[in-house]
């Protein structure tokens, strides 16, 4: 884990970053990192959230860019992103669906250490993707309700947490993820979300005083000619 006051902004892959087709994917996650970075070292907060209103966003990919982002933006950083959506396990898959996971962890009383089974993402150091793991009791709401145990040890060991929640609406217990979160960072899919829904959520996340950090615009659709866009914005 690095030290908080060692980590600095790259400022000139930050501008480059900024400088991409407004709206992009990776200028989005850009400013997502520079907002991690400034609330972490002005709140020593580590654990942020990434969750929409309903599936198919794309969170788990924008999680995903974010956490790639870091060490681009930051230098010599750690972090690791947990799947906390059981509802679609995408990114478990992504890393082979190993048998073994946070949820065989709670189960099993911490039997090993957690950090055995966190999974070293595209061979780059310092990220990680911990996956659910499978446990056919993985859904019991007493695990749910021990999920903050993984989060409190993973702080130990990373600078950075990120946690690929399910859908809001998707369930009950989705927003149990959250209550992990020191904040949450909002995925949104570009004429395809519905701003009431969006609203809603965000006033169930604050009577749980779960904040938001930020938003995720995601699949931007640009109508205007990509010439003529750099020139208008």
């Amino acid at each position: 884990m690095t030290n908080m006051n060692k980590l600095e902004l790259n400022k000139s892959e930050l501008q480059n970053a900024l400088n991409q087709k407004s709206g992009s994917l990776i200028s989005e996650s850009a400013a997502i990192v520079y907002s991690l970075n400034t609330y972490r070292i002005k709140s020593k907060a580590s654990v942020f959230g990434f969750i929409s209103a309903r599936s198919g966003e794309g969170t788990t990919y924008s999680a995903v860019a974010v956490l790639e982002a870091l060490p681009k933006l930051l230098g010599d950083v750690s972090a690791v992103l947990v799947d906390a959506n059981l509802s679609h396990t995408d990114l478990s898959y992504q890393v082979g669906f190993p048998k073994k996971g946070w949820a065989n962890w709670l189960a099993n009383e911490a039997s090993y250490d957690i950090e055995d089974v966190v999974i070293t993402w595209k061979n780059t150091a310092g990220l990680g993707v911990l996956p659910v793991g499978v446990n056919s009791n993985f859904v019991d709401k007493k695990y749910i309700a021990k999920f903050v145990d993984v989060i409190a040890l993973l702080k130990t060991s990373f600078d950075f947490i990120l946690l690929d929640c399910q859908p809001f609406f998707s369930d009950k217990l989705s927003s149990q993820f959250c209550l992990g979160s020191d904040k949450v960072v909002i995925v949104i899919e570009a004429e395809k979300t519905r701003k009431f829904l969006v609203r809603i959520m965000m006033e169930e996340l604050q009577e749980m005083k779960i904040d938001t950090l930020g938003s995720i615009l995601n699949k931007r659709r640009y109508h205007i000619p990509q010439w003529l866009y750099k020139h208008l914005f």
